[in-house]
């Protein structure tokens, strides 16, 4: 599966790369917008993880951007704050996005990410 991470924090950014290039292709990015600009051109990610606080475009805005692309596209966001802005994205597209909470444990990201991986075999049969 192929996974896109969007995170400024580099140290998370590089853990999680090193962590999830395991068992998946990664694509990573520190830069919300350049991110956008790649999905744009490239949008066959199965998966998006991204944090909710960075620079120039929070989370939620990168995750609306990329619904109107593909409105069916899973995604994991991670934030250390949730806040009632997370709260009612997480209840507005439950069926597409895992919520994990920092500081995270990995298991969290492999429990996240079976769930979805089930869904997407699911719309495939």
């Amino acid at each position: 599966m192929d996974i896109l991470i969007v995170e400024d924090d580099e140290d998370i950014l590089e853990i999680l790369h090193i962590y999830l290039s395991v068992k998946y292709n990664v694509t990573i990015f520190d830069n919300p917008k350049l991110a956008l600009e790649a999905y744009k051109i490239n949008p066959n990610f199965p998966l998006v993880i991204t944090d909710y606080f960075m620079p120039d475009l929070r989370g939620d805005q990168l995750i609306h951007e990329i619904l109107a692309i593909n409105e069916n596209q899973q995604f994991i966001l991670c934030s250390g704050t949730p806040n009632d802005e997370v709260a009612s994205l997480l209840e507005n597209n439950k069926n597409l996005i895992q919520f994990i909470k920092k500081p995270f444990d990995f298991s969290e990201f492999d429990d996240a990410i079976d769930v979805i991986e089930k869904k997407l075999l699911a719309t495939h049969i």
